[in-house]
């Protein structure tokens, strides 16, 4: 599918504010794996509540691998 122009400038900024300790934390589960979102996505949707693009699925026990 298409994408937005900047989603790569989104997802390196959600990045930099993940391992600065700033994540949503919101708990997720993708493809029978569980691990968490860094940012709040507004109900039903794949788009962020803060209006921002990009976000990233994370396991905190992996982030410093």
């Amino acid at each position: 599918g298409e994408l937005p122009k900047g989603i790569l400038n989104g997802v390196a900024e959600v990045c930099r504010e993940l391992l600065a300790g700033q994540s949503d934390r919101v708990a997720h589960e993708f493809r029978g794996m569980t691990g968490f979102l860094a940012k709040k996505r507004k109900p039903h949707s794949l788009e962020r509540e803060d209006g921002g693009i990009g976000n990233v699925i994370y396991q905190e026990e992996r982030l410093f691998d």
